[in-house]
């Protein structure tokens, strides 16, 4: 027996999420909640997750309280974290992240904010600004 039904379309977000309070202000489109959604060539997919970096863990087991994909020239790629026991690492791409940058900090309950600058002129290098309120770096 062939299907005897019909198709509904269900319009599952296409005007992404609100954050609007007032439900009567909202429409049919839009989201009230969206946890991992991804809208890219007019689909809904859920977002990627995480993958693991590196095989072992920090010396000492810190917490990484903060973390950015550095590009500090063409071709040259650098990941630089925060860690909880006070120290900035780099690593250069094998996850081992060998080079501790700076220790001695005062990081507890602070989120670190990153921003890049410099490169003004052609012979000015990139650096990587990390704030956390408490230091300088």
């Amino acid at each position: 027996m062939p299907y005897q039904g019909f198709i509904a379309e269900l319009p599952l977000g296409p005007d992404g999420l609100t954050g609007n309070k007032n439900l009567s202000q909202i429409r049919i489109t839009q989201l009230l909640r969206a946890l991992n959604l991804t809208y890219s060539d007019g689909t809904m997919r859920k977002e990627g997750g995480t993958a693991k970096y590196n095989s072992s863990a920090i010396s000492g087991t810190p917490s990484i309280t903060g973390g950015w994909d550095w590009h500090p020239s063409v071709g040259v790629q650098r990941s630089i974290i925060v860690t909880s026991d006070g120290k900035i690492y780099r690593d250069t791409g094998d996850g081992s992240f060998p080079t501790t940058v700076k220790s001695g900090l005062t990081v507890s309950s602070v989120v670190p904010v990153f921003v890049e600058g410099g490169k003004e002129a052609a012979a000015v290098a990139r650096h990587l600004f990390i704030f956390t309120g408490k230091n300088a770096v």
